[in-house]
């Protein structure tokens, strides 16, 4: 019979599945007119204040815990950090909503499509965690780390021809935004996998 998890693991399981979902939107939701824009912005928001919640919910349980599972540091730190990934998704859909991006180009696509990909990953590397698993983590935030390498690839493909190709001073400015938005979305991916990797070496 497995073991019950504990409820700091169980809290941080809950922010991280979050985080999925909203990997999930953010890269499945469809995009063709201001009105979808409006929708997914909202929807967004939506995730990024129930993932506030549970994040409040987390530091409130480590205040009044007495023995934790692993180090508070290594807790509060991981917790803000996948806190900080749903901040970054949900900011990139405010910003396709402000500056009205109704057509995604096949870079922003990219990005959208890695963006979930870390979080899938993490998602699962959470979740070994949690059931003491810390051997196998290491795998999936390789594959974060992957996923990051290839974005940053991306994002200078995609200034090189905005720069070559757009004559519009407030255009570059906008898209130039974006880019960089989603590489920071994937940047923070990165950092939790980062904490992971702490976490493991102190933990295995």
């Amino acid at each position: 019979m497995n073991k019950k998890k504990d409820k700091i693991f169980t809290l941080l399981v809950k922010i991280a599945e979050n985080m999925k979902d909203c990997g999930e939107m953010f890269c499945d939701f469809k995009i063709t007119s201001e009105i979808d824009l409006g929708v997914f912005s909202e929807k967004m928001k939506d995730l990024e204040s129930r993932g506030d919640t549970t994040v409040h919910e987390t530091m409130v349980e480590l205040n009044h815990a007495l023995i934790t599972p692993i180090d508070q540091e290594d807790i509060l730190v991981i917790a803000e950090n996948m806190d900080t990934v749903v901040d970054c998704m949900e900011e990139a859909s405010a910003f396709f909503y402000l500056y009205n991006v109704q057509e995604l180009d096949k870079y922003m696509e990219e990005f959208r499509k890695y963006i979930k990909l870390c979080t899938y990953e993490l998602f699962e590397a959470i979740n070994l965690l949690a059931d003491r698993k810390v051997t196998m983590i290491k795998k999936h935030t390789v594959n974060v780390k992957t996923h990051e390498e290839a974005c940053d690839t991306i994002e200078r493909t995609a200034l090189r021809e905005l720069f070559a190709n757009c004559n519009d001073p407030i255009e570059i400015i906008k898209m130039k935004d974006i880019y960089s938005m989603l590489e920071d979305t994937v940047d923070t991916c990165q950092n939790v996998a980062k904490v992971l990797d702490s976490i493991v070496m102190k933990n295995a």
